[in-house]
Order: C-alpha cells, then sequence, then structure tokens
C-alpha cells in the first residue's frame, strides 16, 4: 500500500472519529469533564490563593500591631492625656507619626467621647494649628460619626484589636494606653487609634509574585474584598456579609454570589472566602466564566484527538510492511551488492560471464527473494513477479549492454566513478530493492541467501 494512500485512510478514520467526538462532546462531555476535572482544580487553584493573601494579611496586621504597640509604651503617650500638653510631646508626636507614614493618630479618653490628641486635621476645632499653646479638638461624634467612639475602645489589659473602616477606606488599630509611675500601680488612660490606609495593604499585597492583586476594598466592618472593583460597592458589601454571615468557623468557604458588575446584567460569581484571627473576613470574587472551559480550550482538546487518532491510525497502517516496498528494497539492494561484487572482482568485470551467471542463477535468487518476503495474497502475487522479472530484465540488459561495448574485461584501472555513474543512471528507473546478501563469483559456489 502507498505511503499516500495510508495518509488518505489514516485522514478519513480520523475525520469520522472527530465527527462522532465533537458530537458526543458538545452533548455532554465538556460538562462531564468541567464538573470532574476542570472545575475542582480551578477551584483548588483559587483556594491554594486565597491562604497566601490570608497569611499576608494577617502578617500586615501583625507588623503593624508591634510597631503601634511599641508606639503607646512611650512615655510621651501617656503624659499627652494631661490637661496641657508641652510642645515637646508634640514635636516627638510629628517624628513618630512621620516615621510610621500612617493616615493619623488619634487619642481618646477613659468614656470615648473626648479627643485627647489627634493628628487628624479635621479633628480640631481652629483650622489652624497653634505654635505656643495647646490644641483644642472637638469631641468625638463631632468629629467623627462613621464608628461609634465606645465601639472603639480597649479596655486596660486588653492586647488589643482591628477595626475595620469601609467608608474610611482605613484600618483602625485600637489599643489601650497606660501610665506607670515609680513605685505605683499602672493607670489606665484612655485609647490610641491608629489609622492605616487600605493603599498600604494593597501595596504590601502586590509584593508578592505569587499572586497578583490588583485592587482592596474594605467591607463595611467586617473584611476585605480583594481584586473586584464595581460601580455599586453597596450592593457586593450587601452581598458579601449574607454570605460571610451565613457561615462560621475559621476554615476557608465558598459561596456563590449575583452581582451586576458596573451597572450591567447581573452575572454570577463564586466568592472564595476565609476568616482571619483579626480584622474580619478576605476574599476573592471570581466570575461563573472562570471555571468553564473556554473555546480555546476546547478547540486544543478537539485538536488533540483529531491528530492522536490520525497518528495511531497511520501507525496501525504501518505495523506491517507492505510486501511490494520490502521487494523494493531488496532487490535494490541485490543490484547495489551485485555492483559491488564487479567492481571488486581481480582483473575487470567479465560481463559476459556475469550475464551466464545471472541468466543461470536467476530462478534460484528469485525464489530465495519471495521466500524472504514471506506470505502474500493472490493479488499480490502477479504483481511481485511482474516487478522481479522487470528487474531481473533491467540487470541482464545492463551487462548485454556492457558486453557488447567493452570488448575485454577491464583492468585494474577501471574509472570507478564513469561505472558508478553508469550504474547510477541504470537503477534510476528501478523501484525493487532486496536485503544485503551476497552471490558467489562466476568461478564457483552458490549465491548467497538473498
Amino acid at each position: 500500500m502507498r505511503q499516500s494512500l495510508k495518509v488518505a485512510i489514516s485522514l478519513l478514520v480520523s475525520i469520522l472519529f472527530f465527527a462522532g467526538f465533537t458530537v458526543f462532546a458538545f452533548s455532554g462531555l465538556f460538562n462531564i469533564l468541567e464538573a470532574r476535572f476542570y472545575l475542582p482544580r480551578v477551584q483548588q487553584g483559587y483556594l491554594q490563593q486565597l491562604n497566601i493573601l490570608a497569611s499576608r494579611i494577617e502578617k500586615f496586621h501583625e507588623v503593624n500591631f508591634e510597631r503601634f504597640s511599641a508606639v503607646v509604651r512611650r512615655d510621651f503617650v501617656a503624659s499627652t492625656f494631661a490637661s496641657t500638653v508641652p510642645p515637646q510631646t508634640l514635636l516627638q508626636w510629628r517624628e513618630t507619626i512621620a516615621a510610621l507614614k500612617i493616615v493619623g493618630v488619634r487619642l481618646l479618653s477613659v468614656d470615648g467621647k473626648k479627643i485627647m490628641f489627634s493628628s487628624l486635621s479635621s479633628d480640631r476645632k481652629e483650622s489652624k494649628e497653634p505654635k505656643n499653646e495647646s490644641i483644642a479638638y472637638k469631641n468625638y461624634d463631632e468629629a467623627d460619626q462613621s464608628i461609634p467612639g465606645d465601639q472603639l475602645m480597649v479596655s486596660a489589659g486588653e492586647a488589643g484589636r482591628i477595626i475595620v473602616n469601609g467608608e474610611g477606606a482605613r484600618f483602625i488599630y485600637s489599643l489601650p494606653v497606660s501610665e506607670t509611675a515609680a513605685g505605683a500601680a499602672s493607670q489606665y488612660r484612655g485609647t490610641a487609634l491608629f489609622y492605616v490606609s487600605a493603599i498600604d495593604l494593597l501595596n504590601d499585597l502586590q509584593l508578592m509574585p505569587q499572586v497578583p492583586v490588583t485592587s482592596v476594598t474594605l467591607v463595611n466592618r467586617e473584611g476585605v474584598l480583594l481584586n473586584f472593583e464595581t460601580a455599586n460597592p453597596g450592593a457586593v458589601a450587601q452581598a458579601l456579609q449574607a454570605l460571610w454571615g451565613s457561615t462560621a468557623g475559621r476554615q476557608p468557604f465558598t459561596g456563590p454570589l449575583t452581582l451586576a458588575r458596573d451597572g450591567g446584567k447581573p452575572e454570577g460569581f463564586v466568592a472564595f472566602s476565609s476568616r482571619l484571627g483579626k480584622g474580619g473576613v478576605v476574599s476573592l470574587v471570581v466570575s461563573n466564566t472562570v471555571f468553564e472551559m473556554s473555546d480555546l480550550m476546547k478547540g486544543l482538546l478537539l485538536g488533540t484527538f483529531f491528530l492522536t487518532v490520525f497518528l495511531l491510525a497511520f501507525l496501525l497502517l504501518n505495523l506491517r510492511s507492505d510486501p511490494l516496498e520490502v521487494l523494493r528494497q531488496r532487490v535494490k539492494r541485490f543490484q547495489i551488492q551485485l555492483i559491488g561484487e564487479l567492481v571488486d572482482s581481480p582483473g575487470g568485470a567479465d560481463w559476459g560471464k556475469w550475464r551466464r551467471e545471472m541468466e543461470t542463477r536467476k530462478d534460484e535468487i528469485t525464489w530465495q527473494i519471495q521466500r524472504g518476503i514471506g506470505r502474500v495474497s493472490r493479488k499480490q502475487k502477479p504483481v511481485i513477479d511482474e516487478y522481479l522479472s522487470k528487474s531481473w530484465n533491467e540487470i541482464i540488459d545492463l551487462f548485454v549492454r556492457r558486453a557488447d561495448t567493452t570488448p575485454a574485461p577491464l583492468q585494474s584501472s577501471i574509472d570507478i566513478s564513469r561505472l558508478e555513474s553508469l550504474i547510477q543512471a541504470a537503477l534510476q528507473n528501478a523501484s525493487f530493492i532486496v536485503p544485503e546478501h551476497r552471490i558467489s563469483s562466476p568461478a564457483g559456489g552458490k549465491a548467497g541467501e538473498i
């Protein structure tokens, strides 16, 4: 069977199987692959990202707590609660806040109603800060109504806590402030509030190469939403709060959401969430389209199936060699080996003797070639016989032409390149080949097995 015919058959088989597989795939196979293989893998990938992000956020809060705890233990912090604050204390506060690189600091009285100190200009009663006298501050409920003061307070001995302020897009670190006098017990003076912008968290998360983070959104007082921007944050916050409130425990959890992104039609999303030790809940919201196999992936799968079937069919067609192709190879080998015998003959080649030898041995060598091919079909046997007969005619015809044109045996100085060019020209029309075996010289002996 010719190679072109094998390719055509393989292509036809591949197209038939490809058409059937395509119908079967779009009838439900792709849904099965998505549910059993693709979807769990994608979900596992997002859960791993969520764990990495949650660990990073907890580390961010832990580092901030360490920094702010070191500040509240300094002496000038407790002295700020005095009725008169010396200028040196205000200078130390300016230097400390500049070193912390945060939004601002507030100190609240024990009852949480009075602002004892604030670096926020909106808390001052006067628009300009006086240089040589104490600063007068507003009451807390006059300066900020986003979170009641009593909800920000921490008692003496408490470790402190984090309040998520979604309206202000900032975290509030609340720590107790106590003053310790020599030989006396520590006295609780109030609460220190450190305000850190959500942008600081975004900058910190963007330092991680493993998970790309493009946005950080604080959801009311509940938690953090990552990589999801919308023109309607209120609806997103409401949907997330309902989901977070329905699940308890520290284990990561998922839940469906239906949101209208950027004022468009409602779309389906999946929220991957995890509760933090401090700071509420962190969530990744991902569109449902991510969990569906894309058209490109489906095309790659179908193309891979087509190519696999084609190669497999072509391999099966080539497992058993074509007898005609084997014959071509063996006869070609026989011809090349015969030329080698002629060239190596001492004193040159006697073309007449070789012609007579070939005519005598033709049937025997033909039988050995046929035996080496193996069993062939009845349809192929006449074709093989015709090939062999034609090959022998080409060889003998070569000898006849050489015997007629060469008066005497060639000497040892025979022009080998000239002989090879003649043989090559004679064999260009031959399309048959034989295995590497040797024939006895004309002096005697049987021909070697082909």
